[in-house]
């Protein structure tokens, strides 16, 4: 069984408002617990994970409910698991991570306001709150990297390749190491560009959508509507809440400048994640490709990602194209040596040749 765990990690009731207007790219602890009541099968209980994280409290909520379980669990990170959801995943019995897969860890943050002793107890709570962290990543990385070291790395906010991930041990495997390179390379193209949308979808702000259920502007449970779409029946009465808010800036500015505030702030946000999950794809020899993602607007890491395999497969066979063509102009070819099976070099070059690229130890 296979249960997915992406976008941000919200509360029970706040996964319940989003995803009755549509917007399913949250998890909440709620999922968690649904999923391990559920019947067991030849599968095993798989959770997918594609998420940048969302609260801690909550994450380590999940956690505990996953290491507490009875059942075998599996965490497979098609994306990144970042934040709360890299505390989340560790405790999964087993976790297996994309080729093109990230985690990242941090040291939790919050807002505060008050006086001298108000910033002192947020400081204590932050404080407790890191160790709490850092005893999930230590159990799980056991053996590979101390608590020490740990620490550093959550202060330096830290984002690890898959191999990586391995070596330092919170993932214990990486998907599809026992298949051909082309194949794996595919699998990790099709992962990243359905993971990494999840786990960065933008949601609305959760008083918004509360705001319209109490006042009935529009029916929960209805999220073909949820983007302004006009209503069907043709009544004027039966226009949506977004037809009736402000229609330009200055409208909105005048008459809502909170939400105008909450709109700047989410884009601003989205575009660093944008930015940020565009630099993790980096690599020697792909800088171009990373330049010119970063300076269009509607490009993504996914994106990206599947541009990287193309040119990584085109380059592949470019080079043995001219590996062949030097051995006829050479008349290699004439020499008599021993027949290897039928494509084994060919097979082995490329092998060395993605294998360089996508190192998988």
């Amino acid at each position: 069984m296979r249960v997915q765990l992406g976008g941000t990690v919200v509360t029970n009731d706040r996964a319940a408002v989003y995803r009755r207007w549509g917007y399913n790219d949250v998890c909440c602890p709620k999922d968690v617990r649904d999923a391990l009541d559920s019947p067991e099968d030849q599968e095993g209980l798989i959770f997918e994970v594609n998420s940048g994280g969302g609260s801690v409290y909550l994450g380590l909520e999940m956690y505990t409910l996953l290491r507490n379980s009875q059942r075998h669990v599996t965490v497979e990170i098609q994306s990144i698991a970042a934040s709360a959801a890299s505390v989340f995943a560790s405790g999964a019995d087993t976790v297996r991570i994309s080729p093109v897969a990230n985690v990242m860890i941090h040291r939790a943050s919050s807002q505060a306001w008050g006086n001298e002793q108000d910033m002192n107890e947020a400081g204590q709570m932050l404080r407790t709150v890191d160790e709490s962290i850092l005893n999930a990543y230590e159990y799980k990385c056991q053996g590979k990297t101390d608590r020490e070291t740990l620490h550093d790395l959550m202060r330096n906010e830290t984002f690890f390749t898959a191999q990586e991930a391995v070596e330092r041990g919170f993932a214990d495997t990486i998907l599809w190491e026992d298949q051909d390179a082309e194949t794996k390379l595919t699998s990790s193209a099709v992962a990243m560009a359905g993971g990494m949308r999840q786990a960065f979808a933008a949601l609305p702000p959760i008083e918004e959508l509360m705001r319209r259920e109490q006042e009935g502007t529009q029916g929960a449970g209805e999220p073909e509507n949820a983007g302004g779409v006009e209503d069907n029946t043709g009544n004027p009465e039966n226009e949506t809440e977004e037809r009736k808010m402000p229609m330009t800036l200055d409208e909105l500015t005048k008459d809502n400048p909170e939400l105008l505030a909450e709109i700047r702030t989410a884009a601003a946000q989205a575009e660093r994640e944008r930015l940020s999950a565009i630099d993790n794809m980096s690599m020697a020899g792909f800088e171009d490709l990373i330049s010119a993602a970063k300076e269009d607007p509607e490009a993504t890491a996914e994106t990206v990602a599947v541009q990287i395999v193309a040119r990584q497969k085109k380059q592949g066979k470019k080079f043995l194209g001219d590996r062949d063509k030097d051995v006829k102009d050479g008349k290699v070819d004439q020499v008599e040596t021993s027949t290897p099976a039928a494509g084994e070099n060919s097979q082995d070059e490329l092998n060395a040749v993605l294998d360089d690229v996508f190192p998988t130890k």
